[in-house]
């Protein structure tokens, strides 16, 4: 139910995008492709945009989780970290722990490949539009 709503969600968010930037004033002396490419690659990057702003968002609060999730009379100073071990480390985190450290892991990967698609998209609207860097 949640991944369809946020599919929709998406799914309106690029055709707002799309309406927007089809628009007459539009890239006006353009030809009609690289219009077309870049207001798709818009409403791309805002969707990629968007879901890097909440993977972040995530990366922080699953930090947060895992952070406050030590073994049973473990504080944080008994995370070791000055002796080789950290935050991070089976002898630190209880289940839900490792479970908000491997959300957190996601997070990032999620974080990290809408930036890089974000940037491609970017690099390839540049590229329609002018036809070079």
């Amino acid at each position: 139910m949640k991944a369809a709503a946020v599919g929709g969600a998406v799914i309106l968010a690029m055709l707002v995008t799309i309406s927007l930037f089809r628009d007459a004033t539009f890239l006006a002396t353009s030809a009609t492709t690289p219009r077309l490419l870049v207001s798709i690659g818009v409403g791309i990057l805002a969707t990629l945009c968007a879901v890097a702003a909440a993977a972040l968002f995530a990366c922080g609060y699953f930090f947060l989780k895992m952070v406050n999730s030590p073994q049973p009379g473990k504080t944080v100073f008994d995370a070791r970290m000055f002796k080789g071990k950290s935050l991070f480390s089976d002898a630190y985190l209880n289940n839900e722990g490792r479970d908000a450290r491997s959300n957190l892991y996601k997070s990032l990967i999620y974080f990290l490949g809408s930036w890089v698609g974000a940037a491609c998209i970017g690099v390839a609207m540049q590229l329609s539009f002018k036809g070079s860097l």
